[in-house]
């Protein structure tokens, strides 16, 4: 029997997973949504990264100009404007499986 490669296992423990999640069994859309799960982890996961990079990167800088009453303030109103973004235009989740969602 020939040795299987590590992405072998990988792509059989994807489809057991996705075959558990959906309660049917797998077939090509099953790994085609795991893909897309990977994939759409990865972008958040380096938005974040990059989100974190900036506020790392400036705050130095804009607590010694303008001050930290000012900086916070700032990073504060971003806080709400994405708070208030995200209830009014992102739709809840909570309960429902991703397969049952629409794009």
């Amino acid at each position: 029997m020939p040795r299987r490669h590590r992405a072998d296992r990988s792509d059989r423990a994807q489809a057991a997973v996705a075959r558990r999640v959906s309660g049917h069994d797998g077939d090509a859309g099953d790994r085609r949504l795991c893909q897309l799960r990977g994939s759409a982890l990865a972008v958040a996961g380096f938005a974040q990264w990059m989100a974190n990079a900036a506020v790392s990167v400036s705050f130095p800088t804009l607590a010694v100009s303008p001050g930290l009453a000012a900086t916070y303030t700032g990073f504060a109103i971003f806080a709400a404007m994405s708070f208030f973004f995200v209830k009014s235009m992102i739709n809840e989740t909570r309960g429902r499986e991703l397969e049952a969602m629409e794009g």
